[in-house]
């Protein structure tokens, strides 16, 4: 946990100087992201879509090649029913990260690879003592204490000056209790997460 107070405060020293440098919070965006979940995320969820959005402010400007952002965010998914398990999951995740974005021939076009701490919480829509929490006592809601990492890769298009639109594919640790059970059940223990987000990002003027 040191450690990650001390990468949050070295990015946040960065990013005011960066600020300082560049015109008006040039490299600051909001966007709104659509998910399509995969994997672990389809199957705890019974969902294939997900809701979020996040913040990005640049840490370098217009380096000929190589550039790095930070950003912040949520994804959220509303689980369906599971007739396997007689309830429903949600899944919440609070994201912080870094990207490396690349400058590519087409100028309005940029790739991305980034690392990210991810907090997830899961939400049973009934009680459970499925192996889910860990304590083999009826729960609604389970939590990972620590943060998980996770990584993304994508490609951005600046539409206009003011909007871009993004595609990434996002994976992250989570859950991964052997002291629940010794052999894996699908979409339960272990789940990580695992998804394809679009996101509208704006850039204010």
């Amino acid at each position: 946990m040191k450690t990650l107070r001390t990468l949050i405060l070295v990015a946040g020293v960065a990013s005011a100087l960066s600020a300082q440098e560049s015109s008006a919070w040039r490299g600051f965006s909001l966007g709104a992201t659509v998910g399509l979940n995969y994997a672990d995320s389809r199957a705890f969820t019974n969902r294939t879509e997900s809701w979020g959005g996040e913040a990005t402010l640049d840490l370098m400007n217009n380096k000929d090649v190589i550039n790095a952002r930070v950003f912040v965010g949520t994804l959220r998914s509303v689980g369906k029913d599971r007739p396997d398990l007689g309830t429903a999951f949600n899944l919440q995740g609070w994201r912080s990260g870094v990207d490396l974005t690349f400058n590519t021939p087409i100028t309005p076009l940029k790739a991305y690879a980034g690392v990210n701490f991810n907090w997830w919480t899961g939400d049973s829509k009934n009680p459970t003592n499925l192996p889910v929490g860990g304590t083999g006592k009826p729960v609604v809601s389970f939590t990972d204490g620590a943060a998980k990492l996770g990584w993304r890769l994508g490609a951005e298009y600046r539409v206009t000056k003011a909007f871009a639109v993004s595609a990434d594919f996002n994976v992250s640790e989570w859950r991964h209790d052997n002291k629940v059970n010794t052999r894996p059940i699908k979409g339960l223990n272990p789940v990580n997460p695992t998804w394809a987000g679009i996101t509208l990002r704006y850039y204010p003027q």
